[in-house]
C-alpha cells in the first residue's frame, strides 16, 4: 500500500503539482483515520500501513507576522462581532494554531481570578472536519492567556451560548466550525477591511504572537512551550530573524554602557597639562 500511495504523491511533488506541505497534511489526515480504525472498539485494521512512512521536511522561511499598526487595524475590524473578535484574540495573544482554536471546548478554559489571566488546555485539533489529537505530543499543552483574551471569550460566550461544555466556535447543530471555511468566508474579509497584505492568514497571527513574546524579552523555553513546538530548536529555526533583531538591540544597549576610551585619554592629557 505504501508504494502505491507514495509513488503518485512523489510524482506530483516532482512535477510541481503538489506542495510538500500538502503531502504532509494528507499524511496527518490519513494517520488520524488509521489510528481510529485500529482502536480496539473498531477492529478494522490489525496493523498500521503507515509504519515507516515519514512526513517530509520543509524548508522554513521567515515567518510572516503583523506589525503594531496591522494588529490595531485587524482588532478594529473584528471588534464588532464577538465570534470574530474571539478567534483573532486567540491567534494573536494565545498563539493557538487554527485547528486548535476551532477544536477548543469551554471545558478547556481556566478562567483564573479575573485579574491577570488564566490558561487554555490544548487537547485536540481539527482538520477538514475531523477532530483529532494535536499536531504532536508537545502540542498538547497548557497555554497562559492574558485577562483581555478571557474577557473577549466571555463576550463571545454570552452572544453564542453553547450547551454544557460544547465547542467554543460551533455551528447551529453544535459541531465545531470548519477552520478552512471560516478563513475563506470571514478572515479574508477582515483582512480586507483592515487593509492587510494578501499573504496574511490565520497562521500569521500565531507568528505575531511569538514575535511579541520574543520582543518583550520572554525566554526561548517559555515561548517554545507556549507554542507547543517539538523543541527549542524549532522555535529558533522559525523565528531566527526576530532573535537576530534582538541580538542587535542587545548589543546596542550594551554598547551604550561602555565608556568611550578616547574621551578618557583626552581627559588624562588635559589633567597632565
Amino acid at each position: 500500500m505504501q508504494k502505491k500511495w507514495r509513488a503518485p504523491m512523489a510524482d506530483k511533488i516532482a512535477a510541481g503539482r503538489m506542495a510538500k506541505k500538502s503531502y504532509n497534511n494528507l499524511h496527518t489526515l490519513l494517520r488520524a483515520i488509521l489510528t481510529w480504525a485500529r482502536e480496539p472498539a473498531q477492529r478494522y485494521l490489525a496493523h498500521d500501513p503507515l509504519v515507516g512512512q515519514k512526513r517530509l521536511k520543509l524548508k522554513r522561511g521567515n515567518a510572516d507576522f503583523l506589525q503594531e499598526d496591522d494588529i490595531k487595524a485587524l482588532l478594529e475590524a473584528a471588534a464588532g462581532v464577538p465570534t470574530e473578535n474571539a478567534v483573532v484574540h486567540l491567534g494573536l495573544f494565545a498563539g493557538l494554531r487554527r485547528g486548535e482554536i476551532f477544536a477548543l471546548r469551554w471545558a478547556d478554559i481556566e478562567w483564573g481570578d479575573g485579574k491577570i489571566g488564566g490558561r487554555v488546555h490544548v487537547r485536540r485539533s481539527i482538520y477538514r472536519g475531523i477532530v483529532t489529537s494535536p499536531k504532536s505530543t508537545k502540542s498538547e499543552r497548557l497555554v497562559d492567556v492574558p485577562q483581555r483574551v478571557l474577557d473577549v471569550l466571555a463576550d463571545h460566550r454570552v452572544s453564542c451560548p453553547a450547551p454544557g461544555t460544547g465547542y467554543v466556535f460551533r455551528t447551529g447543530t453544535g459541531t465545531p466550525l470548519d477552520p478552512g471555511s471560516w478563513y475563506k468566508r470571514t478572515f479574508r474579509q477582515l483582512c480586507k477591511l483592515a487593509g492587510l497584505r494578501g499573504s496574511i492568514n490565520l497562521h500569521s497571527l500565531r507568528h505575531t504572537y511569538a514575535s511579541l513574546l520574543l520582543r518583550q524579552g520572554e525566554s526561548l523555553k517559555y515561548v517554545s512551550d507556549q507554542l507547543g513546538h517539538a523543541s527549542i530548536q524549532t522555535t529558533c529555526d522559525v523565528y531566527g530573524h526576530v532573535l537576530e533583531s534582538q541580538s542587535q538591540d542587545a548589543m546596542a544597549r550594551l554598547n551604550r554602557l561602555i565608556p568611550v576610551a578616547g574621551a578618557r585619554r583626552e581627559l588624562r592629557v588635559v589633567r597632565s597639562i
